[in-house]
């Protein structure tokens, strides 16, 4: 005689399911299989549908001086053939938008058989360091050649700062415009330490506390010194808290007198105050 006890294991230890957990397992199953078969479908359909619906045309529109659309062709053809479907717009777009002298791009689709990118170009705004450019918005870009920009203001400055100093430096432009003058190179070296070279050649020593302060109280300055003790200055030290020190030209006339080489370091310095 079999003890009933022992004939039947106790549902609660597992080693039986329950209906509703065998129902649970079978729909997984077909879900899984489901997938699986999206995909196989997926894969199989792609290399047909290229062939079926491919990109016949790509047109391009935007006023291009410097991008080639050689260059283009080059990077998108891979990506373009895919197919009308199978064109990865974000992947065109990043492509496109990796070549040096392309700000940005916009794609769409126009059916059946063609991809319209619209570019626009980079506008060189300042160099930057010895080998890039930088934009009006300090965005950085690496053109093959540089040739032709030499003419272009320029900023050292650490990476990372572009566009803080891009700001900064169309801001000085702009006050140096009321008084006829323009930055040739704006440096800030690793240790925030701040100078401008004007195109007249005259360096101002900004310092790391306050630089923009400083200069903007060297400006107003300007106005009553008139252009021509402007021109005379070599040398402008904008250090000090009230004033600054001004290191003149050479064989230049300083208040009746000849300032000659020698008395650069003594009689031709001197702080103005503000």
């Amino acid at each position: 005689m079999i003890d009933s006890d022992q004939a039947m294991p106790d549902a609660q230890d597992g080693s039986i399911l329950t209906i509703g957990q065998m129902d649970g397992v079978r729909l997984v199953i077909i879900g899984i299989s489901i997938l699986l078969l999206l995909a196989g479908l997926y894969f199989a359909i792609k290399p047909l549908t290229a062939r079926m619906l491919p990109v016949r045309y790509v047109r391009i529109y935007g006023t291009l001086e410097r991008v080639q659309k050689n260059q283009i062709r080059r990077s998108l053809e891979a990506l373009v053939d895919q197919g009308y479907w199978g064109a990865d717009l974000t992947a065109i777009q990043d492509a496109t938008e990796s070549l040096p002298w392309v700000a940005h791009v916009q794609i769409h689709r126009i059916w059946p058989d063609t991809l319209m990118l619209g570019i626009v170009e980079q506008v060189p705004y300042v160099r930057w360091g010895k080998s890039a450019l930088l934009n009006a918005n300090g965005d950085r870009f690496v053109p093959d050649n540089l040739a032709g920009f030499q003419n272009l203001p320029v900023i050292l400055g650490p990476d990372g700062r572009e566009a803080e100093l891009v700001k900064v430096f169309g801001n000085l432009q702009n006050q140096l415009a009321d008084q006829q003058l323009g930055i040739e190179k704006l440096i800030v070296s690793d240790r925030s330490s701040w100078s401008v070279r004007l195109l007249s050649g005259l360096d101002v020593a900004m310092g790391r506390r306050n630089p923009i302060e400083a200069f903007n109280r060297f400006l107003k300055t300007l106005p009553l010194l008139g252009p021509e003790q402007v021109s005379a200055m070599r040398r402008v030290d904008l250090r000090y808290p009230n004033g600054y020190a001004v290191d003149w030209k050479p064989g230049i006339e300083l208040e009746g007198r000849p300032v000659t080489q020698q008395s650069v370091q003594g009689t031709n310095q001197r702080v103005w105050s503000t």
